[in-house]
């Protein structure tokens, strides 16, 4: 009886591992690699903080094929994205940086996560199709300077203050990593 007790046990611990853990799914839309993840956030922490205190957080998403895990890129395609956070509302605005320029707003965080990632792609052109392929998405939140323009001693402006009072590491990056593979293009037509 105790060695059925153990293996259930063990079966919900690895489920629950799996629950968990990131995901990522390759597909392909328009002639464009995209992703579809499952667990991946990212507006947590000390990104979440400076957004609920007023800043706005620049995220930027790499995304990169190769033919073996962590190998030599095939393909990348980097994607950047301003998030903010309206106060009044507790709702969430994104904006994505380039050409053309998109942006929305009134959203949960986990819609906020979601308008990023489901709007991140990469063209396939000139990869073949039978090739084994790794995807990996990399992130990374960036903090553009807090201190106030003209200011002499950078730890004394408001973010200076800031960090020094709630004890942030300044040298803490949110940031992070999620990889899937082996698959080929001719499996996700």
């Amino acid at each position: 009886m105790k060695a059925g007790r153990i293996s259930v046990a063990v079966v919900v611990f690895g489920i629950a591992l799996q629950l968990g853990n990131p995901s990522l799914t390759p597909g392909i839309v328009d002639g464009q690699l995209t992703i579809e993840t499952r667990g991946v956030t990212f507006i947590t922490g000390r990104p979440l903080d400076r957004l609920r205190d007023g800043g706005s957080v620049t995220y930027t998403f790499r995304i990169v094929v190769s033919t073996e895990r962590r190998g030599r890129s095939l393909g990348s395609r980097e994607h950047q994205f301003v998030l903010s956070y309206d106060l009044w509302e507790e709702r969430f605005a994104v904006a994505e940086l380039g050409t053309p320029t998109r942006s929305v707003s009134n959203l949960t965080s986990e819609e906020a996560e979601a308008w990023c990632l489901n709007n991140l792609a990469l063209p396939i052109g000139g990869i073949r199709e039978n090739t084994p392929l790794w995807l990996r998405l990399e992130y990374r939140a960036v903090f553009e300077d807090t201190t106030l323009e003209g200011d002499e001693n950078p730890g004394f402006g408001l973010g200076g203050l800031i960090s020094i009072f709630s004890r942030r590491e300044e040298n803490e990056v949110p940031e992070g990593m999620v990889e899937t593979g082996p698959f080929r293009l001719s499996d996700l037509r």
